[in-house]
């Protein structure tokens, strides 16, 4: 529990930018929370509970550093997850300007950034092409454009 309250104390601490949290910072996190669980199962109850909470708060803290476009350090461990949630956000924002457009389907208009073959099963029952090809322009829903944007196959136009 150590570990957890002083990985909150430092995320929560510092408000203008991302705490790096490393690999060995993280296994240490684990480890400590681990050995810590108390055997009787009243007292474990609680003792996840409280685990359960400070977690929460760490991401939650973390998300909202990641939506308000703070600078995400390289070597933390959970960079891929913040880049996603800010590219997540402008994506958002972008769609409840008016920056991207949605016709009464949902459906919005895309460009392919890269060559991708679609899996069918990804696509569902929308009607794409397979293959795309770099440049190429296509109607599709918003729902799976997402998937494609944070793949970086797609922009919108």
């Amino acid at each position: 529990m150590k570990e957890l309250l002083s990985l909150l104390i430092r995320v929560t601490g510092s408000p203008n930018e991302i705490v790096t949290l490393t690999y060995d910072e993280y296994q240490k996190l684990l480890y400590d929370m681990e050995r810590n669980i108390p055997f009787r199962s009243e007292l474990r109850q609680e003792y996840l509970k409280e685990v359960k909470r400070y977690l929460e708060e760490i991401a939650f803290i973390r998300s909202l550093k990641a939506i308000r476009t703070l600078k995400i350090p390289e070597q933390t461990i959970d960079k891929a997850l913040l880049s996603y949630i800010q590219r997540l956000f402008t994506l958002y924002k972008d769609v409840i300007s008016g920056r991207i457009l949605l016709n009464r389907k949902g459906k919005t208009i895309v460009r392919i950034t890269k060559e991708a073959i679609l899996d069918k099963g990804l696509m569902g029952e929308e009607a794409i092409p397979i293959r795309l090809s770099k440049g190429d322009i296509i109607n599709i829903s918003l729902e799976k454009a997402i998937s494609l944007y944070l793949l970086g196959l797609i922009s919108f136009e």
